[in-house]
């Protein structure tokens, strides 16, 4: 009877510490965006009673260094930065006043130096085929290589959301309510779920509100806010069509 009874009280105690760790810790990683952004979200959250979680939530996200579009701008305003310089200078001042002291310290260098350059192979040809015959012509092969690169490159980079303290409203919400703030007076409401067949699995939801919209530009901003959410049952693969890869935001 003895050895049941101690059972029994084992049996509540494990059941009790299990659901108190449930109940001082959320975590859910990289949950994929529902909602189409190119990135994902996670979160730690630690219980600071009975009725709030205190939730540090960080983002890993992915963009392309550069769009068609500023492409096509950069181009034309190279193109017309040319022209410019070309109506008081020959070809070869341009390109002299543009990679001058890059080429004069690129031809001084010895071959085992310029082996040592962090300057790719296809780039290293491009300056120096540029530098020994300095035309527009190999000034512009050099500036639509660089272009190119940066449209076929992805930036990556984590970004610290910030830390948010959330209301628990159900067995399985919990809502962090923000602001106003800034100047359009943006209130910012956060939702975390639990889903109700899979008690370690979530889901995020971001709402932004815009109480004052007089400005123009807070009229603007708040035409473009949607509606965000990350989930467990988001899109995992995303079209990426990159050909390099840079970590950081600048």
């Amino acid at each position: 009877m003895k050895a049941i009874k101690i059972a029994i009280i084992l049996m509540g105690y494990l059941s009790l510490t299990t659901n108190q760790s449930q109940a001082e810790q959320i975590t859910f990683n990289h949950l994929h965006s529902s909602t189409g952004q190119n990135s994902a979200l996670s979160g730690d959250c630690i219980a600071e009673n009975d009725r709030t979680i205190s939730c540090s939530l960080r983002q890993v996200m992915f963009s392309k260094k550069l769009s068609k579009k500023d492409a096509e701008t950069r181009t034309a305003e190279y193109e017309n930065a040319i022209q410019d310089a070309l109506k008081d200078k020959t070809p070869a001042q341009v390109v002299n006043q543009e990679v001058g002291k890059f080429c004069f310290g690129l031809t001084d260098l010895g071959n085992e130096a310029r082996s040592k350059l962090s300057l790719e192979a296809d780039v290293f040809t491009l300056f120096s085929a540029l530098c020994e015959k300095p035309t527009i012509e190999n000034l512009t092969k050099v500036f639509q290589h660089d272009l190119n690169k940066q449209l076929q490159t992805c930036k990556v980079w984590d970004y610290n959301i910030g830390t948010f303290q959330f209301e628990k409203v159900n067995e399985r919400k919990w809502v962090s309510n923000n602001g106003p703030q800034g100047e359009c007076g943006v209130i910012t409401v956060l939702e975390i779920e639990r889903d109700p067949e899979y008690s370690f699995l979530y889901t995020y939801h971001q709402r932004r509100f815009y109480i004052d919209t007089e400005s123009k530009q807070c009229k603007e901003i708040a035409a473009i806010n949607e509606d965000i959410s990350y989930s467990w049952k988001g899109k995992e693969a995303l079209k990426a069509d990159c050909s390099y890869i840079e970590f950081g935001m600048f």
